[in-house]
């Protein structure tokens, strides 16, 4: 019997329990934050938004996540969503198995994915903001 497969690696992807993302139909931003760090930070957010003129409700869909949940952005309803903003998110908790950079568009196949760091991480580092604003400033040049 030959070794070949036994030398190669296996990852297992625990299947876990989703929650299902709905927007409307006009909006192409999807937001993502946890409720907890949206609650403690929900100024800084709304700036942030602002400032790139994205208002929740309007021309963005914000999505709070409870603690443990987890969600899956491939699976995004309806398809005209363009671009997802994840803050305080690691890859797993989005159902990706890929390694991202903080601040950086990811292009997917019907839409592109930016990772940054949490509401509260970003409240105090000075250098995690600058590069948020650049990566946004990008994204959302008119």
């Amino acid at each position: 019997m030959n070794s070949y497969f036994i030398d190669s690696e296996v990852f297992i992807i625990p299947e876990a329990e989703h929650s299902r993302l709905e927007a409307s139909e006009i909006l192409e931003v999807l937001v993502l934050v946890r409720s907890k760090d949206y609650e403690a930070q929900k100024q800084l957010l709304d700036n942030i938004l602002k400032a790139v003129a994205l208002t929740p409700g309007e021309n963005a869909a914000l999505h709070l996540l409870d603690e443990e949940e987890s969600v899956n952005v491939a699976e995004i309803t309806p398809v005209n969503i363009k671009k997802v903003i994840c803050f305080g998110l690691k890859p797993r908790e989005i159902s990706m198995n890929a390694g991202f950079h903080a601040n950086h568009f990811y292009k997917t196949e019907s839409f592109s994915i930016l990772l940054t760091h949490s509401l509260t991480q970003l409240d105090g580092n000075t250098r995690f903001k600058k590069a948020l604003w650049g990566a946004l400033q990008e994204a959302f040049k008119s």
